[in-house]
């Protein structure tokens, strides 16, 4: 259903878009980034979806409203497609620049409506959309009496900066949830998450080979009855405890395909949990060959670039896998160690990570090799507690994740919030209408109708006013002749120089001001005429050129 199908309240109007506002889009100059950069300043230039970067120079001192011209998100309701800019400003072609006529429409609620608007028979384009001006200014804008307009435009601020402050606080929350896990995963692995389990259990001894005291001295306490040990003793004796993935000789792009045996990369590791799917797959003869690179259920995949630290247990289902470069795989015995609990050990901030960190020091990132995880020292509990952390940190966890997605459902919640409370705004739902109060208040009130009339004329007597006062003043200059585009010509000629600034040209002309300005832009938006702005460096200001001066 279109704007113009809604059924308009009690004393509001249904208008075209260049009924209301002012079009300044001949005003704009687009500078590439190339010359933006010879000019740093510190007015902000716009383009089609905001600010884009900075420059020495205004195109407008004033309060504007911007609409896409191409490449805004016209259909993307999450975003604003209009925005207001105040001050010293200069725009690029990307973007249409408005101005709500004075005393008929504010910027704020034009701006309001235009984000609610639904641009799908405006817009054009497979790739970029673009709204030209033409679909512009047919654009059917609801126009609601003046006073209405005012409280509408109130309301809906402070509700807005509500719902801001709600939507600043879930901003938040995704990095407050990482800081808990995190916290988990180090009480975890430094025995505070068990300690109760401990005390109601007695002490229980690991069994796994422990390092000697001068190797652990620079480590934190852990609690009686674990130990820290190195990897080697704790690794499986079946086959290769510890395989880096293969390296680029061995698997090649063109041996990549889209099906067979996936090859997994760190994209399958989330969080301690192994993400099925795969990007790259080889066929099973290239599987044979690689076999040596196998993932099997209870194995342990690292990241070993990048994430670094990321680790995760390949699942009972996985069928025939193979790891890629970006991995090392690592077997333990599970009569010593529980793979999760090494996943754990390996996440956990602390212990681990800080070794990680000190050994590739020397490297411009971190780095994990079979060198470094030979050397690193691991906090290991006995079996029994081992199984109870996993436990708990399984549990913590599986909350953890289901307050997050409440939170998530809150933030999707209160992001249709905002267009919600648009529509009911512009559709006379949000607030009382004028026609209501009016009522009940036993009183008059001005309809859009009569409200648009009533600026209609204003605007009329204004320009006639104004023409008025450019007759008499050309009356009153005996010697001034009829300001004309040739007289304008012959004028801009006779200036020396390549280029001439506007007040250079009103001295020489016999026209006001405003007859002057007039017929200067008239010229410009003539690509005929020849004339064109330039900014001269020299002195740091825009100035113009024709291109008929010899």
């Amino acid at each position: 259903m279109s704007e113009n199908d809604i059924a308009l309240p009690e004393g509001w109007a249904a208008i075209p878009l260049e009924a209301c506002v002012e079009i300044l889009d001949s005003i704009r100059i687009p500078i590439n980034s190339k010359e933006r950069a010879n000019r740093k300043g510190n007015i902000p230039y716009y383009g089609a979806t905001g600010q884009v970067g900075w420059i020495d120079d205004y195109l407008f001192d004033e309060e504007i409203l911007l609409l896409g011209e191409d490449g805004a998100p016209f259909l993307d309701k999450s975003k604003p497609i209009a925005y207001i800019v105040r001050g010293k400003s200069w725009v690029n072609n990307h973007a249409h620049v408005l101005k709500a006529i004075e005393s008929l429409m504010s910027n704020s609620l034009l701006k309001y409506y235009l984000d609610d608007f639904d641009f799908n028979d405006y817009v054009n384009g497979s790739t970029r959309l673009k709204l030209t001006q033409t679909s512009m200014k047919s654009i059917p804008v609801r126009l609601p009496p003046l006073a209405e307009q005012k409280r509408i435009v109130a309301k809906v601020e402070t509700i807005l900066t509500s719902v801001d402050k709600v939507r600043t606080r879930l901003d938040r929350i995704p990095d407050l949830f990482k800081r808990l896990r995190q916290s988990i995963l180090a009480a975890a692995v430094s025995g505070k998450l068990t300690k109760d389990w401990r005390e109601e259990k007695g002490d229980i001894k690991c069994t796994v080979e422990k390092c000697c005291g001068s190797e652990i001295a620079q480590f934190p306490c852990i609690p009686d009855g674990w130990v820290y040990t190195k990897i080697m003793p704790i690794l499986t004796n079946d086959r290769p405890g510890i395989k880096t993935g293969p390296f680029g000789s061995l698997l090649k792009k063109h041996e990549h395909q889209d099906g067979g045996v996936p090859v997994l990369g760190i994209e399958n590791i989330n969080r301690l949990k192994f993400v099925p799917g795969s990007k790259i797959h080889i066929t099973e003869e290239k599987a044979l060959e690689l076999s040596q690179y196998d993932a099997v259920p209870g194995d342990i995949l690292i990241s070993r670039s990048g994430t670094v630290g990321e680790a995760c247990v390949v699942p009972k289902d996985i069928g025939k896998a193979r790891i890629s470069t970006n991995l090392m795989r690592v077997s333990v015995r599970d009569d010593l160690v529980k793979p999760f609990y090494f996943a754990i050990v390996l996440c956990a901030p602390g212990v681990v990570l800080d070794q990680v960190k000190n050994l590739s020091a020397s490297s411009t990132r971190d780095f994990l090799n079979t060198r470094i995880l030979q050397t690193i020292v691991f906090p290991i509990p006995s079996l029994e507690e081992q199984e109870e952390i996993v436990y708990c940190v399984e549990q913590l966890f599986k909350l953890a994740d289901k307050l997050e997605a409440r939170c998530q459902k809150a933030k999707q919640a209160v992001d249709k919030l905002t267009q919600s409370i648009l529509a009911k705004a512009l559709h006379g739902e949000l607030v009382p209408t004028e026609a209501e109060l009016a009522r009940q208040e036993g009183r008059s009130y001005e309809t859009a109708e009569a409200l648009l009339a009533r600026i209609r004329e204003e605007l009329a007597q204004r320009r006639t006013e104004k023409k008025t006062r450019r007759k008499s003043a050309k009356q009153e200059r005996i010697t001034m002749k009829k300001l004309d585009r040739e007289s304008v010509e012959k004028t801009i000629s006779s200036i020396s120089g390549d280029t001439f600034s506007f007040d250079e040209l009103r001295k020489k002309l016999p026209g006001d001001y405003d007859e002057v300005k007039d017929m200067l832009f008239a010229m410009l938006e003539d690509a005929k005429s020849g004339l064109e702005q330039v900014f001269d460096k020299q002195i740091q200001t825009m100035r113009f050129r024709w291109g008929g001066k010899v």
